[in-house]
């Protein structure tokens, strides 16, 4: 899978849980440099120069630095949720949601006036 620019997406790159690396298609290890709170992230990169004489660079970066990676500080839960997603009993549970939440904005339209509000992402 390709990511926005054409290069390869963060599939093609392996976490390993216990050393809290990640391991690039050439089989290098990207180490933490960065965790910031306000974007629930922490960040990943390999080690400076080492993407300038891979064999890959033109398919995993589209600068001319070297690849970074980001990994949400719940990542475990985000995981776990498209698991259970991609299981025929997840696809209906999801499909089961939309028809019921719809119907409950549709009830709160007609019989509580909520048919315009002022307030949005409140």
């Amino acid at each position: 899978m390709h990511g926005p620019k054409g290069v390869w997406g963060k599939d093609r790159f392996r976490y390993l849980q216990q050393e809290d690396v990640f391991l690039c298609p050439s089989g290098m290890p990207m180490k933490r440099f960065t965790s910031r709170a306000s974007t629930q992230r922490t960040a990943y990169r390999i080690e400076r120069g080492t993407c300038a004489v891979c064999q890959f660079r033109e398919q995993c970066t589209s600068s001319g630095g070297d690849r970074t990676i980001s990994r949400l500080f719940d990542q475990k839960l985000v995981d776990e949720a498209k698991e259970r997603l991609s299981e025929p009993v997840g696809q209906e549970l999801l499909n089961q949601r939309k028809v019921r939440s719809e119907e409950i904005f549709a009830l709160a339209k007609e019989l509580h006036g909520f048919r315009r509000t002022r307030f949005m992402g409140r």
